[in-house]
This record gives structure tokens, sequence and C-alpha cells, in this order.
């Protein structure tokens, strides 16, 4: 049973409702009790909600956060105490969603900015950055987080015209234009004003008008006067569109993301200040032309840019190959992935003399062996002795992580004075499914409350092993000189 808070307005856009809608189709694919709480905002998405299939628990406009917190509080209460709150919304914070704490099992946060505190169990920021401990200080020490565009919420229709996408050439014939779900400032006209003064030929435009945007009829007006251009509102198969264009000229946010999964190369105008530093550094490294905040810029600086694109074949099917590997588009299931297996819940027990026949096939399975520093395959004897002699040790816990009663992976911890060394490894079949994060954070607990004399838990890693090296940063690790360190006091 997952609740969703968002809302949609003329002045936030439509974002943030439009990712929860794509997070909650997966989720309840997979079996998921989906239901939504939002605003009844002037440009609010509660009817498009509601014809996706999901009941809305309406609030009222213009109540403040104080009132919008007991409401929701009042929500859960009703529900039952669900799996999972889900808030995607700049206004919530540690203030709102701590007092919630004793009506839900699970609260998930969907942010961008990292400029405020949380208290929550699962964080997702799919943003494109360069610092990876922004959320270190502002959530719980035993918080999974999901950054980066990996963990992009993006509709299976990008996924799937992704494996058809050809290799960009660089040639511009057709340019798609959308300034988000919103655009009340009307950038749409601005961009094709910009068009109009380089006088370009042989070139196809599509104009999306997002379903808030209050300027439709002038943006019809101006499009019915250049050659070859379409305008469409309403539309289903974004990826569709994408696919036909060779450049896109739009907003920052969600956009920015569906664009990298197709290899579309852009030019950006960020049309709310949480877009600008993202779009800035995406920029800096090739993935897009920034224009600017749209109030620092001319229409004269959007044809410049275009210019420039027309001008530069070579740089544009680059930034269609940098974009492309950027995002995969399934990132949807990976954070799926994470909220239904912590709704299975992961829980620790002691390992047993039952236990040791599996352990050993888990340890010598190759995609095991390949990640430890001694790789070479076990005998069973072997193995055998040393699971008995760990299992009476006082200088060794070894314990089973669990979901559902099914062994899932297991733990070793090796007692030393006030430190710990810790290891892990997963079933096969259950690796990349974010089990072994999940596995460390319960461990770390179960250390600090069993060993209070330890002070350091300590890893190390082989540096080509990424996914354990990301497992472990999640799971609150900090790298010192090639190892890997979990501070027991500092998240005491």
């Amino acid at each position: 049973n997952i609740l969703f808070r968002a809302d949609a307005s003329m002045v936030i856009g439509t974002g943030h409702v439009i990712r929860c809608l794509t997070l909650a189709d997966e989720l309840g694919r997979q079996g998921a009790s989906i239901s939504f709480i939002s605003r009844e905002t002037e440009g609010n998405l509660i009817e498009l909600i509601e014809e996706r299939g999901y009941s809305v628990h309406a609030l009222p406009a213009d109540i403040d956060m104080d009132t919008d917190r007991e409401l929701t509080l009042h929500l859960l209460e009703q529900q039952g105490h669900p799996d999972w709150l889900i808030a995607d919304h700049y206004e919530i914070d540690s203030s709102w969603e701590s007092p919630l704490r004793r009506s839900v099992k699970n609260i998930m946060v969907i942010d961008d900015l990292a400029d405020r505190k949380h208290d929550c169990d699962l964080l997702l920021d799919q943003n494109y950055n360069d610092d990876h401990e922004r959320y270190r200080q502002l959530v719980p020490a035993t918080c999974t987080r999901l950054l980066g565009p990996e963990y992009t919420l993006l509709r299976p229709q990008f996924a799937d015209v992704r494996s058809n996408i050809k290799e960009h050439t660089g040639e511009i014939r057709r340019i798609l234009i959308f300034m988000g779900g919103g655009d009340e400032t009307d950038q749409t006209s601005r961009v094709l004003n910009a068009i109009q003064m380089l006088n370009l030929h042989n070139l196809e435009i599509d104009v999306v008008i997002g379903p808030a945007n209050p300027n439709r009829a002038k943006i019809e007006a101006l499009a019915s006067g250049i050659p070859d251009t379409k305008c469409y509102s309403d539309v289903e198969d974004m990826a569709g569109l994408m696919s036909a264009a060779d450049l896109s000229i739009g907003a920052g946010g969600t956009s920015t993301w569906e664009r990298s999964c197709l290899g579309l190369p852009s030019i950006v105008i960020s049309i709310a200040d949480n877009q600008t530093s993202i779009t800035e550094q995406l920029s800096a490294n090739g993935y897009l032309i920034y224009t600017g905040h749209y109030d620092n810029i001319t229409e004269q600086d959007i044809a410049k840019d275009i210019k420039f694109a027309f001008d530069n074949p070579e740089i544009i099917r680059q930034m269609s190959l940098k974009n492309k590997a950027l995002v995969d588009g399934n990132g949807v299931e990976r954070v799926c992935g994470h909220i239904l297996q912590d709704s299975r819940a992961i829980s620790l027990r002691d390992a047993a003399s039952e236990d040791c026949a599996m352990i050993f096939e888990w340890r010598n399975h190759p995609d095991t062996r390949k990640h430890c520093f001694d790789e070479s395959e076990l005998e069973f004897k072997d193995h055998e002795k040393w699971f008995s002699e760990t299992l009476t040790s006082p200088d060794t816990a070894l314990l089973i992580g669990e979901i559902n009663n099914s062994a899932a992976g297991v733990l070793r911890y090796d007692l030393k004075e006030n430190k710990a060394t810790v290891s892990i490894y997963l079933a096969p079949t259950l690796k990349n499914k974010g089990i072994g994060t999940e596995m460390l954070i319960q461990g770390n607990s179960w250390i600090m409350k069993n060993h209070i004399e330890i002070v350091q838990i300590i890893a190390e890693i082989k540096e080509d092993n990424i996914n354990s090296i990301k497992a472990f940063t999640r799971a609150g690790f900090k790298e010192n000189n090639s190892t890997y360190i979990f501070d027991c006091r500092a998240n005491d």
C-alpha cells in the first residue's frame, strides 16, 4: 500500500506529478496498491491522475504546510499505516516528515535540491551532480540514497524507442520544441520568434504545448505562420516525437533525461531556479547547449545557439552519443527494486550449521569469486572447517540476511579491539537489486547495538568492483586511503 504526495500548478509545473505517475505505474504493475494526495491548485493534474486509474485525496489549494501535514497524517491513519509514503515536493522537509513516522512504515523522498533535511528511509535525486556526498548531512545514516541519472524515472516508452534509435549524423532537419507542462512565461513563443530570425529552410518543426500552458492560442497563431510547423497537445507518445527530431529546444527538469535517453541533442533554457545548476554542469561537460535562465536571455541569444547547432554537426553528433550513454531508460525499475525490496523487509539472523553448504555455493560462484582478493575456488572440506570454527569464535560475527524467510546474503564481521572488518556476498540471483546496501545498513545498526565497543567498521574493496563500492557508499561508508570506513560514533 503506497501513497504519493505531489502537486502540480501553473507556478511549479507538472514535473513532480508526472514522474510520480511513472513510478506509480511500474509499482502498480508489480502489484502495489497506489493512491495520491494532491492539492487543488490552479493547473493541478488531479483529473489526469484519476484517468490513470488512481484515487486522489484532494487537499485545499491555500493551506499552509502545517495543515498539509496534519491532513496527510489523518489520511495515513485512515489507510491503516501504509507501507510507503512517497513525497515529491520542494516545501516538504523533516519537520513535515518526522511527525508522520508513527503512521507509515517507510518514507521516500524525491528531491533535486539538496538544500534541506529529510527524515526518510529512501531518497532519490536523479540529477547529474559531481557531489555524491551532498545529502550526507541531510538524511539519516540509515537512509539509502539513490543518486544520479541511472535512477531517472522515465516512462517505458523511452526504453522501448531507445532500442531502435539510429546514430545521429549531426545534420538537423527536424526540431522539437517543448518548454514543459506549464511554460507560464511563454518561452515557446520566444523560441519560435528566434527560429524565424534565422530564415532556415528545409526544416520541420514540432511544437508541444503542455497541459497547463496558458499561452496556447498565441503559440498556435505564431506557429501557423512558420512553414512545416505543427503543434501538439495532450501528447501520449513523446518518445516518438523525440526520436523523430534531430535537435530539441526545451526546458530543464524531467525532459532533460527523456532527451538523454534517446540521444537527442538539446538547447536548454532553464525556466526555474532549481534547473540552473544541473543544466550548467551538463553544459560544461558537453551534454547540451545552455542558453541561460529565461529572464537573463534574449531571442537573439536563442537564435545564436540554434545557429551554432546548425554550423557544428560534429559537436551535435558527439553530444548525441554522450547523452545516450548517460541514461539507459531502466531507472524506474531500479527504484522499484529498492522500494519493493524494502517493503519485503530484509532481516538479519545468526548463521547456523545448516547454512554451511549454501554459503559455500555462494562463495564459489564465479560472480562472487571475481570480486574476492583470493579468487581461487575453495574445497568444501576447508570451507566446512572454517565455517565450524567461525560459528564458535568470539572474534567473528556471521549473519544471514533474509527476505521473507529466504536467505539472500551473508555478512561477516571480524572483530578486533574497537574495530570490525566487514565482508559481504549475496545469493548470485539477487545481485544488483539494492539488497547489499540494505544488508550493510542493517549490519551497521546490528554492530552498534550488539558491540558497543566498536567505533569503526572497515571494508576493503577491489577498485574495479564498482557495484560494491556504490553499495558501501550508500550504506554510509566513506573512502579512506583505498579502504571504506563507517564511523559508528558519528552515526550513533
